[in-house]
């Protein structure tokens, strides 16, 4: 190796200080997980499948197979829960029963798991928000009452919007009812179904309904022909149903089977799970039976898989995402979210990606985390950070002409600091353009004078142009200011024979 191979820096060393240096990317938030799709399999005997791989998954969106980037079996994934209890009078006999399964559920959460705990009777009342201290959940759930009523839809409703503050990827509620909302008739039902898709959280339904109770409701319904008397019915297209709403008549209150129906359509448009349990029974019997719920609800929720995948960018919304296994006989469930276009779901999508990027970094995975940055780099181009992420991987794979590419937006946006200017610089001079890459280790030298690399970067870049006094010159200025510098010795060196060269008397 010469003397001058030795005294530059190597390409890769440059990739390694420019890594290091430059500022990572702030840890965010994301409230909006956009083209995720979480996923329960089971066989064909109903026991969870839990270690599938990528290759096992097949993602379509309009019909069209998607690549999968981002893969997770959610074993370790943190969860954001929330437990909505039904409190009205119908549940009196149940609610020790929930009251305690409840409570196993809450002991069994992880140290950065979050729950908040809500109550619902004619309303729906928060007792806990979220938080992750079991003993603030206990102590909510002694305190809950007996109340008159049941408005399940809404308190629904309200629970899915407290999980726009949820901060753990997973979101799940667990909703235990008996079903009987005074105001859920068929139109009521075929609303809210169209409204769960869109909360994007996982919908556990566990209804606990007394058989016999139910039994006398139907036959009463029959003689009276409820059943009938449609008039009472909200109309689909009112643009305020809840101004017309009246108690009774044909809703889940006294229609058994349209109580069922309910809890059936959160769970199974949400992607989750819906459980029944006759609480016409012994109270040890429901309290086991519930805690078995709870368990099962616990397993599934470590037990799914959360795929990710970019549709192009100007995909529009709404659109149709389908997920299969290439196992024909595994049955899968799916909760997906939606397409939106919004620049606030924009900008989410945009940190997602960023984030997805900087995971598949750290496991290696260099070509994921390309296609995650340019990804990104497409969704908010007056956004640096996708672009320099870009650069320095595509510079490390060697593909220089894209990092150049990549390094011209920040560029223009005045958006480069010290490692990345001299980033710059490295990924120019490798291509053959010294002018370019003049003028960066300039920049990079004037943004971080007090580091060695920038000048003995520019020594070669002068040496390149065959500016010989303007390389002595650098090599003078880093001898200066670095003694004690490993590189220093083959500086003196090389700096002697320049001025050697450089001498009138030669």
């Amino acid at each position: 190796m010469t003397q001058l191979s030795r005294i530059r820096w190597t390409f890769v060393a440059v990739l390694i200080f420019a890594t290091r240096f430059s500022g990572t990317a702030q840890n965010l938030r994301v409230d909006v997980l956009l083209q995720q799709v979480i996923t329960t399999v089971r066989d064909s005997e109903g026991k969870l499948v839990m270690n599938l791989l990528p290759e096992h998954f097949i993602v379509e969106m309009n019909g069209v197979r998607q690549p999968i980037a981002h893969f997770k079996q959610d074993k370790d994934v943190l969860i954001s829960v929330g437990l909505v209890i039904d409190s009205s009078q119908s549940m009196e006999a149940a609610l020790s029963a929930a009251r305690g399964a409840a409570s196993t559920f809450i002991g069994g959460m992880r140290v950065k798991d979050e729950s908040f705990l809500m109550t619902f009777d004619g309303r729906a009342t928060m007792r806990q928000n979220f938080t992750s201290e079991p003993a603030r959940l206990f102590e909510a759930l002694r305190g809950v009452k007996i109340g008159f009523g049941t408005y399940l839809i809404d308190a629904v409703n309200e629970a899915a919007g407290q999980m726009r503050h949820a901060k753990n990827p997973k979101r799940a509620l667990i909703v235990i009812s008996d079903g009987g909302d005074n105001f859920a008739n068929d139109w009521a039902i075929e609303a809210f179904k169209k409204r769960v898709a869109g909360m994007e959280t996982l919908l556990y339904a566990v209804q606990l309904q007394d058989s016999r109770e139910a039994a006398r409701l139907a036959r009463e319904a029959r003689l009276a022909g409820a059943n009938d008397r449609t008039a009472q019915d909200r109309d689909p297209n009112d643009p305020n149903p809840a101004d017309t709403r009246l108690p009774g008549g044909n809703t889940a209150m006294v229609r058994p089977a349209l109580a069922q129906r309910l809890m059936q359509v959160m769970a199974d448009e949400s992607g989750a799970r819906y459980f029944y349990i006759d609480s016409n029974t012994s109270p040890n019997e429901l309290s086991r039976q519930m805690s078995s719920i709870f368990d099962e609800i616990f397993t599934e929720l470590r037990g799914q898989y959360t795929i990710g995948f970019y549709p192009p960018p100007n995909t529009k919304a709404p659109s149709q995402v389908r997920l299969k296994t290439t196992d024909e006989s595994f049955r899968v469930r799916t909760m997906t979210t939606r397409m939106n276009r919004s620049s606030d779901v924009t900008d989410a999508a945009y940190e997602y990606s960023l984030r997805l990027g900087q995971d598949h970094e750290r496991l290696g995975q260099v070509d994921k985390a390309i296609y995650a940055y340019e990804y990104a780099s497409k969704l908010k181009p007056s956004d640096p950070r996708a672009f320099l992420a870009l650069a320095k991987l595509q510079a490390q794979e060697k593909e220089l002409r894209k990092a150049s590419e990549a390094l011209n937006q920040p560029q223009k946006l005045n958006a480069l600091n010290g490692p990345e200017r001299y980033l710059f610089a490295a990924v120019l001079f490798e291509l053959g353009d010294s002018a370019g890459a003049e003028r960066q280790c300039a920049e990079a030298i004037a943004l971080m004078p007090d580091n060695p690399q920038p000048y003995l970067l520019a020594y070669s870049v002068y040496l390149k142009r065959n500016k010989r006094q303007e390389a002595l010159n650098i090599l003078d200025r880093y001898l200066q200011r670095f003694p004690d510098d490993p590189n220093r010795e083959l500086a003196i060196e090389r700096a002697r024979k320049l001025r050697a060269a450089l001498s009138p008397d030669r």
